[in-house]
């Protein structure tokens, strides 16, 4: 029974934490003097659904991965069909790395791994599965729970299963993991507690290139600990170091040479949103200060910082943010009805408040074409030049430690490229706004991808 209430303890913070992932809403501001830019009130084409389909949508490479219960669908930048894929999932839960992604749902049995190409494989699960997670690859980790032990299967490209390993439940609860890049290591965060005291303990594996025999939980090279937190994040970055969020404490872990943290941020604030775009930064959205905190960060910033932990940009906002939603060099803060987009560099590129209800807006390329999401349906839409009248009203600021020019001035020469560029764009798909609606998937036509 202890168990039980602790695991519920653990999920209350869990959820906060993966709630600033970036996985769900954000907020905005408009910086003072920098004009609203146009949004094109008829879509290039629209993607309608019932809020009961749980769609969720990611894009990549001037791709669209359009995911609800009964299947997954690659759309076009102006949002035709590629191919589309059919299951029956209650409730799809959607992980994504690079071109990569996996769709399964808590509890359940099975998972279904894509990339551009249509379906990669599929996995059946013997345990009830926890958690996935991807790398750019085409790598699966996979967390199954048990009657009395937890169960870590590793998939490479191919579905073949390269590493496993059993975990008593009295050893801790799982609660994230990464696979590196190259596939050569898997990162998994347990959590421990009792009456008294909660600890984190973070494992470094190495992944080999086929399954052994016994289980390869012995292949643990490192760990690290973070006492009194619940680490329940973890990033592997470009350069092959790691990072781990916690609820008190950022560390960067470097295996360049051996094993050292080579960085690390203690936190004074709750944490309103993370992402890591590019896998060269960590943007982190700062919330409200904790209490009796020393040297907290101001309240609505994002901050953007590198992979030697220097300070690189940040972004004022005047609202709280709670999502940030990056695409190659540019991340959009977005909360309530206002919406950002800002280069990683911390210059401003567009700004937009909406007139309804809006779940998440998010790249298709840069930085002009978007995806516009509600609960009933996604417009594919181009983000204009920017309007005639100015929009002085906000506090919001933005600033890019790199360098001196002045943001309005990045932001007139980012919005002369934008008008060229729009014109281009547009001659090349108005022929699209005539095409008809499209319904949620899957077509009565629809067409099995091709294996990878």
């Amino acid at each position: 029974m202890n168990h039980i209430k602790n695991i519920k303890k653990i999920i209350s913070i869990i959820f906060v934490l993966c709630a600033a992932s970036g996985l769900y809403i954000a907020e905005y501001g408009n910086v003072s003097g920098i004009k609203q830019p146009a949004y094109n009130n008829t879509p290039i084409n629209q993607i309608k659904y019932e809020a009961s389909a749980k769609a969720d949508f990611y894009t990549y490479n001037n791709k669209i991965y359009y995911c609800t219960k009964d299947g997954m669908q690659l759309l076009s930048d102006d949002g035709n069909i590629v191919w589309s894929d059919t299951y029956t999932l209650s409730e799809p839960y959607m992980v994504n790395d690079g071109e990569i992604t996996a769709v399964c749902e808590p509890r359940g049995k099975n998972i279904y791994v894509y990339n551009l190409k249509g379906r990669m494989y599929t996995i059946e699960s013997k345990g009830n599965i926890s958690f996935i997670s991807v790398n750019t690859k085409g790598y699966l980790c996979s967390v199954s729970s048990f009657d009395e032990y937890y169960e870590l299967n590793v998939y490479n490209n191919s579905g073949e299963r390269v590493f496993f390993g059993n975990f008593q439940m009295d050893d801790g609860f799982p609660v994230a993991s990464d696979i590196s890049d190259d596939g050569k290591i898997l990162a998994v965060s347990f959590v421990t507690i009792d009456e008294i005291n909660l600890k984190t303990k973070v494992l470094f594996y190495y992944i080999g290139e086929k399954e052994n025999e016994e289980s390869d939980s012995d292949n643990m090279f490192a760990s690290f600990v973070l006492d009194n937190s619940i680490g329940a994040m973890i990033c592997f970055m470009k350069d092959g170091s790691v990072i781990v969020v916690s609820d008190s404490k950022i560390s960067c872990i470097d295996f360049s040479n051996g094993y050292t943290e080579r960085w690390s941020k203690e936190l004074n604030n709750e944490l309103s949103a993370i992402a890591f775009p590019e896998k060269k930064y960590v943007a982190i959205a700062f919330g409200k200060k904790f209490i009796n905190a020393k040297n907290p960060e101001d309240e609505n910033i994002v901050k953007w910082f590198g992979l030697t932990g220097k300070e690189e940009a940040y972004f004022k906002s005047n609202k709280t943010v709670t999502g940030l939603y990056p695409y190659e060099k540019a991340t959009i803060i977005a909360a309530d009805r206002s919406f950002n987009a800002v280069k990683n560099n911390g210059s401003l590129i567009w700004s937009y408040n909406t007139i309804q209800d809006v779940k998440k807006i998010l790249f298709i390329d840069e930085y002009q074409d978007i995806l516009f999401i509600t609960q009933s349906e996604a417009d594919v839409t181009i983000v204009e030049n920017m309007a005639n009248e100015d929009n002085d009203s906000s506090e919001d600021e933005t600033t890019n430690n790199n360098t001196n020019e002045n943001t309005e001035k990045q932001t007139e020469d980012t919005a002369n490229n934008n008008n060229q560029n729009t014109q281009n764009k547009n001659n090349n798909k108005n022929k699209n706004n005539e095409k008809e609606t499209k319904e949620a998937l899957p077509p009565d036509n629809t067409v099995s991808p091709s294996a990878a």
